[in-house]
């Protein structure tokens, strides 16, 4: 398969015509490229110049290509959006206008059916693809759900084939739910172990955290949705800060080779909003660790047009008060006419410890699974889309 694609309903019985799809055609300098990627890359080229800075997002697996459809919902704007599977049913569902099949040999496109070692070996047989995939990319987001196949086996992969290339590469990732079983949970950690050799950095949400910020009756598939829009967050938190023009020189102080990272997502639209948020997001249970423990420090605020610099700068210094003194801190703002009396506050801490609590069996039914952070649960709050004309403001 080609790396870029159109696709159509895939049924078995047409499952042979599309693997056979696309052939690849010569550039005249010879090397080998799919036909929609070039169309694509010169449009590109066309439309924002070679000036421009080039980010990237990878969606492995289900997981991974579930939370770039979120990103296609959500409107995100100002990055490359990849979907890559050994499913050919996966990546015909997903939205993304770039897919990229993986393992055509070793699964045939119909999935590496819960067997890591098989996603890795797919991705390590697609490692020509992904180099394609990831080429002229600054930043590289590798987003992807361990704990199944595909994405588990194949993050490390991708992540160490961005990295050689050149490109700032972050790893943003989901733990499973306890429920989900213990064989899970250590398939997950042992392809967490890969992804963090290979990539700069390391995001990773564990999403039993989520259980404790969601209302009771949220169901399983709007958990996951949620998961998904969280993996978002993340992402957007960064991209929202180059697209406003903060340098990936100074991206790559705080990220390169950083180790493990955690996310933290504060909201307000009440008086004292800037402390609100900043506190909610330095002491979000989605935090694995206290901020206090981290190395470096991307601080997003994003507000409406009514709320001014100083009550920007407030949030952004009440997250530094909480981190180390010597931390390495890269903050902006992002003004977004949608969130008038509302402010959000995203924190990506690196460097933080990346021992992780043991295994637990899953708790009994109608009991609260205990809160390993200590702090007291809060809503999830809402995440707007991107706004269409954000004006971003650097603040360090």
């Amino acid at each position: 398969l080609p790396a870029t694609y159109r696709t159509r309903p895939i049924c078995h019985a047409n499952h042979r015509n599309l693997m056979a799809r696309c052939p690849s055609t010569k550039d005249t300098d010879g090397s080998s490229r799919r036909r929609g990627m070039r169309r694509r890359s010169t449009m590109k080229e066309q439309q924002h110049g070679r000036a421009g800075v080039t980010v990237k997002v990878i969606g492995v697996g289900q997981g991974g290509c579930s939370a770039v459809d979120r990103m296609i919902s959500a409107s995100l704007r100002g990055v490359d959006l990849v979907a890559v599977d050994t499913d050919l049913q996966v990546l015909d569902r997903c939205q993304a206008g770039a897919k990229v099949l993986i393992g055509r040999k070793e699964t045939r496109g119909l999935g590496a059916g819960g067997d890591w070692n098989r996603g890795r070996e797919a991705a390590l047989e697609g490692q020509s693809q992904i180099a394609e995939a990831v080429e002229g990319a600054a930043v590289v987001f590798v987003v992807a759900g361990m704990g199944c196949g595909t994405g588990t086996g194949s993050a490390g992969v991708i992540a160490e084939v961005a990295r050689s290339s050149g490109a700032l590469t972050v790893g943003v990732v989901t733990r499973p739910f306890r429920f989900e079983g213990r064989v899970r949970n250590q398939t997950a950690e042992a392809g967490l172990s890969p992804l963090r050799e290979s990539a700069d950095a390391v995001v990773v949400v564990l999403n039993d955290r989520l259980s404790q910020v969601v209302e009771r009756r949220t169901t399983l598939q709007e958990a996951f949705l949620i998961v998904a829009d969280v993996l978002r967050q993340g992402v957007q938190g960064i991209t929202d800060l180059l697209a406003g023009g903060l340098k990936v020189a100074d991206l790559q102080m705080v990220m390169a080779r950083s180790g493990d990272a955690v996310l933290g997502i504060g909201h307000s639209a009440a008086e004292g909003r800037a402390e609100l948020a900043a506190r909610q997001a330095a002491t979000c249970p989605l935090f694995g660790a206290s901020i206090g423990h981290a190395r470096g420090l991307v601080i997003n605020v994003t507000a409406g047009p009514d709320a001014g610099p100083r009550e920007r700068d407030a949030a952004v210094e009440l997250v530094r008060t909480e981190a180390a003194p010597d931390a390495a801190v890269v903050s902006g703002t992002v003004t977004d006419p949608r969130m008038r009396g509302e402010m959000k506050v995203t924190i990506i801490a690196t460097g933080v410890s990346s021992g992780r609590p043991p295994l637990q069996e899953p708790p009994a039914p109608g009991s609260e699974p205990p809160d390993p952070s200590g702090v007291p649960a809060r809503p999830l709050p809402p995440y707007p889309p991107p706004a269409t004309s954000a004006a971003i403001e650097r603040t360090g």
